[in-house]
């Protein structure tokens, strides 16, 4: 093989190092695949199921399906709201990715209000659901970058009801798949 074959032969494979690069930074960076672990979210997303997450997502709306951080502001949240000895059970879950719909955006009106032996989620004065599961009173408009999130499966589901809302920085990305 003489010198200019085997530049060719060298450029070939700088050129395929590079397009394997950038494939694998893309969708190390852009497009992610988690596990869901748990049933608060089915029967849309089942317990070891595997989805697509699109990250670096900037825009979020009503009724998508995300992933996002538990973070230390809603153990703060569940302290106040469900007292301390409920808010160390669930130290466990800081740093964790949770999968959960979008009932409320930025600028939405909350409630949670107590009918009968059921509790209603009012979304801007529009009743959203109906539930079992005793929570408390929640009144409250979302700040700028503040969503509140419910699981699919809300009788069991470990969310915004217990633990308040979340903010767009804890949010890892949409679900585009399973």
């Amino acid at each position: 093989m003489n010198r200019l074959e085997r530049r060719k032969k060298l450029r070939g494979w700088i050129y395929n190092l590079i397009i394997i690069l950038l494939f694998t930074i893309f969708f190390r960076e852009i497009i992610l695949i988690g596990k869901v672990d748990g049933k608060s979210m089915e029967p849309n997303f089942s317990d070891s199921n595997l989805v697509v997450i699109k990250a670096f997502n900037n825009e979020f709306n009503r009724d998508e399906v995300i992933s996002f951080e538990y973070g230390v502001k809603q153990q703060n949240f569940l302290k106040i709201k469900q007292g301390e000895d409920y808010a160390k059970k669930n130290e466990e879950k800081v740093g964790t990715a949770h999968l959960k719909r979008i009932y409320g955006v930025p600028g939405d009106l909350i409630q949670i209000k107590k009918e009968g032996n059921t509790n209603v989620l009012i979304v801007n004065g529009i009743k959203e659901l109906v539930f079992e599961s005793d929570y408390s009173v929640f009144h409250d408009i979302l700040e700028e970058n503040e969503y509140f999130v419910i699981g699919d499966n809300y009788e069991i589901s470990f969310d915004s009801r217990l633990h308040g809302p979340i903010s767009k920085e804890q949010i890892i990305g949409s679900i585009i798949g399973t």
